[in-house]
């Protein structure tokens, strides 16, 4: 895998086409096996959130309905990530770089040597659609729990995109209890099932408050796009609608750590939570893959909600084009 210095050297490559083509012949080690190896982790775990997975225990029983399942999402990853969608990531990643190349140029200075080298990694990745470049050093890990952070006792986290809890079961299990959690999720099954595992932190005595809404720019009533998995706040009318908040009027304690996964609406809600961001300093972890902007607008977003932030480094958790997250503390 080719690693570049500087970004203006990945312009003056692309001129030139000097990119490693497109290359499909290990998408079953790159993708599919991981995936198959995550999916059967995640079954077979006793926090498992699939309904069946007791039945996985059963040898003939568990292997078909693993395979089954797994199936299921592959076809949905190859029904995803189609020719013609990677020719339109490629081509607003072109898009980006003519128009705001200067941008990407100063997000990519904001970031560790480590972080430096996974943003050209991604940025190449987007431009030839080659799913070597998205091997990272971090896609077994956990998302959310960067090694680089420092955690303090009992910290006061808010997480934006709650899904169904499975962030905080995330920090439970690896021993990080918070004293107050601030969760914000939109779509009803998730929100049902996240009230099923909130109680597992209640019992270690975290105070959790959860918000069945979504996180924003300013406070009032916005629709959404109802998805099990991504739904999404949209800026025209649907058959969904949602209170929204901003962070900063409804979260009553000092944040220590801010997780945001909220499909394109990040920028907006951290404009809602500038003043806890300006005023706190709590480490970030914000999502920057759902919009082709995110790269360069989120970290110069906080940089300049919050210049005193010394730290900001990437880490991106899958082989495909899908969840990089930035990091940023003091």
């Amino acid at each position: 895998m080719r690693h570049y210095s500087y970004l203006k050297e990945l312009l003056e490559d692309f001129t030139r086409g000097d990119f490693d083509s497109i290359d499909i012949s290990d998408r079953d080690r790159l993708i599919y096996q991981p995936i198959k190896d995550g999916m059967t982790r995640e079954m077979l775990s006793p926090e498992s959130t699939y309904k069946l997975y007791k039945l996985t225990r059963f040898p003939i029983i568990g292997k078909m309905l693993m395979n089954h399942r797994i199936n299921q999402y592959i076809n949905w990853v190859d029904g995803v990530f189609t020719k013609e969608y990677c020719q339109k990531i490629r081509t607003d990643m072109t898009e980006e770089l003519r128009l705001h190349g200067n941008e990407l140029n100063e997000a990519f200075e904001l970031l560790d040597e480590e972080s430096k080298r996974l943003f050209l990694d991604l940025i190449c990745l987007r431009l030839t659609g080659n799913f070597r470049y998205a091997l990272s050093s971090h896609w077994m890990k956990e998302q959310y729990l960067s090694e680089k952070i420092t955690w303090k006792e009992k910290p006061n986290i808010v997480d934006a995109g709650g899904y169904i809890g499975d962030t905080l079961l995330s920090f439970l299990r690896n021993g990080i209890i918070p004293g107050e959690y601030y969760i914000y999720e939109l779509e009803e099954n998730n929100y049902n099932q996240l009230l099923k595992n909130v109680k597992k932190a209640s019992k270690k005595g975290v105070k959790v408050y959860i918000r069945k809404k979504g996180v924003y720019s300013k406070n009032g009533k916005l629709y959404f796009i109802a998805d099990r998995d991504s739904s999404k706040i949209v800026d025209y009318q649907t058959d969904n609608s949602i209170d929204v908040v901003t962070i900063d009027s409804d979260v009553k304690a000092r944040p220590d750590f801010i997780k945001m996964d909220i499909e394109g609406s990040e920028v907006e809600a951290l404009k809602g939570a500038a003043d806890l961001i300006r005023q706190y300093s709590p480490t970030l972890a914000i999502c920057i893959y759902h919009k082709k902007d995110d790269f360069w607008k989120i970290p110069l977003l906080i940089q300049c909600i919050n210049p005193n932030y010394k730290r900001f480094w990437i880490e991106h958790y899958q082989i495909s084009y899908n969840e990089t997250v930035l990091y940023v503390s003091m």
